[in-house]
């Protein structure tokens, strides 16, 4: 019975690091993509133009015909937002905003933290590129924002966790996180806590394994829950040596639903 128990444990981890490791190559797709779509707005003709309604009119194309981004906006060198796909930001300055400033100064696309998009209501943790605009003669004229939302995030997570539900049944706990290198929770699909827990801080073992160690899982308590889970964990790889992006993902399962 225990070699059978532990046959069951196993072939759960097993299958939770695949998940993960899934998921994890799945973000750095995205974020590849993203990369290269705000390297070529940068260098379209209606962004080059200097034609504020020309660059408006094509970013808010841009959202239509890509809808992961929430917004896509063009400054000016001062920072000042003079196009972009939310309105009520046209003529916001953002000049002391260290994704601006380095946005401006780089010579690839800025790839930035996971940061809180908009104010109010709108308030949601998201990621952020930012690419300088090079004038033909060399010079920097501007810089050409994107960011993603969270819901964008928990789409590519969302056909594999089915494929789990279906493997283990409805009832199973099933939960998928993702973190930042240093711990910082992005997404949270249980308890919703995203920017407000540090799982490395509070002593998760898979939190602290995802990039020290090779992907694989670990049996743990779920300390903001008091069960014991089995996690599977993986690391994204991120894109060229930016360490920003190269997050953390925990996909798990309650011990007693195994």
């Amino acid at each position: 019975l225990s070699y059978l128990e532990s046959r069951f444990l196993d072939d759960a981890g097993e299958t939770l690091t695949v998940a993960a490791t899934g998921i994890a190559g799945r973000l750095d797709v995205l974020m590849a993509e993203r990369q290269g779509d705000i390297q070529l707005l940068a260098r379209s003709r209606a962004v080059q133009s200097g034609d504020v309604t020309a660059m408006s009119q094509y970013l808010d194309w841009m959202v239509t015909a890509y809808p992961v981004y929430q917004e896509l906006s063009v400054l000016d060198l001062q920072g000042q937002v003079i196009a972009g796909t939310n309105h009520a930001s046209i003529g916001r300055d953002y000049q002391a905003a260290p994704w601006f400033q380095q946005g401006r100064q780089a010579q690839t696309v800025y790839q930035g933290e996971v940061w809180l998009l908009g104010g109010g209501d709108s308030r949601g943790i998201g990621v952020m590129f930012a690419s300088p605009i090079v004038a033909a003669r060399g010079d920097v004229t501007g810089v050409v924002v994107g960011q993603i939302a969270l819901p964008v995030l928990e789409d590519l997570f969302m056909p594999i966790v089915l494929s789990l539900q279906s493997h283990w049944g409805t009832s199973a706990h099933l939960e998928y996180l993702c973190l930042d290198p240093d711990g910082q929770l992005i997404t949270d699909s249980q308890l919703r806590e995203e920017g407000q827990v540090n799982l490395k801080e509070r002593g998760v073992r898979s939190a602290r394994l995802f990039n020290t160690a090779p992907a694989g899982f670990v049996e743990e308590v779920h300390q903001r829950r008091g069960v014991v889970v089995i996690t599977g964990y993986a690391q994204a790889k991120g894109l060229e040596a930016h360490e920003a992006l190269r997050w953390g993902v925990l996909v798990r399962i309650d011990r007693d639903d195994v």
